[in-house]
């Protein structure tokens, strides 16, 4: 695996240990300058009442909630035993990231990184299949902050595993799925977000473990869809303010 220090790639390794995986290395990517990014901060367990998440939040969230996130990631890591280097930059095209890849056999790694860190073709040509879990249903989500704007057109979320491309958003999709709407969108981007995509990153190595035939994937045209930006605080506050029904 690829993690940057974020709930996200907490939520990953939780949910991936809860459920019988676990990764053989992982290259810690560790953030060197003084900007703070979107999932990273330490959780406080004071902006989190557990008892006040409803049952159909707490469903979309799942059981990693419960463990403890304000430790770093590396306290994880070293808690299960789990073997892992770090680098110390933003983003997975670092030449040492780069380095530690090309040094090892792994063929696949799951990558997540900081928010809006987009792996280049100077990392995917290494011939290293990259697992990514976007936050949005694919096809017809592709880009940035794009649950919002499901939330606005269908009334649902999603998220897709998909093997990385060239292409935004665009590789063979191994895995997808929608999820209703939930009670509290504000709790979106920091623990619903993380958490469908941590159950969607499951059911992904799941099929992978069964299949092993990457000709079963769905393909993409990379035209297909439509590409969003991040949305507009107004767009986003209807949204949380659940004014699409």
């Amino acid at each position: 695996m690829i993690l940057a220090d974020t709930v996200r790639s907490k939520a990953y390794i939780l949910e991936l240990l809860q459920n019988g995986f676990s990764p053989n290395f992982c290259v810690l990517l560790i953030n060197i300058g003084s900007k703070v990014y979107p999932g990273q901060a330490s959780l406080n367990r004071s902006t989190l009442n557990l008892d006040e998440i409803s049952p159909v939040d707490q469903a979309l969230i799942g059981n990693w909630i419960n463990q403890d996130l304000t430790c770093e990631l590396s306290e994880i890591l070293e808690e299960h035993q789990i073997n892992y280097v770090q680098c110390f930059t933003n983003t997975v095209n670092d030449e040492q990231v780069r380095r530690v890849i090309k040094k090892r056999d792994d063929k696949l790694y799951i990558f997540s990184g900081y928010g809006g860190d987009i792996i280049r073709n100077r990392i995917l040509s290494l011939g290293v299949n990259f697992l990514h879990v976007h936050g949005g249903y694919l096809p017809t989500y592709k880009g940035s902050t794009t649950n919002y704007y499901s939330l606005l057109q269908r009334g649902t979320l999603g998220a897709s595993a998909i093997m990385l491309s060239d292409h935004l958003d665009s590789g063979p999709i191994v895995f997808k799925r929608e999820f209703d709407c939930p009670d509290n969108v504000a709790l979106l981007d920091y623990f619903i977000d993380p958490g469908i995509r941590a159950k969607v990153l499951v059911e992904a190595l799941r099929k992978i473990d069964k299949l092993q035939e990457d000709n079963l994937w769905e393909t993409q045209n990379s035209e297909e869809g439509e590409t969003y930006f991040v949305i507009h605080p107004i767009l986003k506050h209807l949204a949380i303010e659940k004014r699409f029904d």
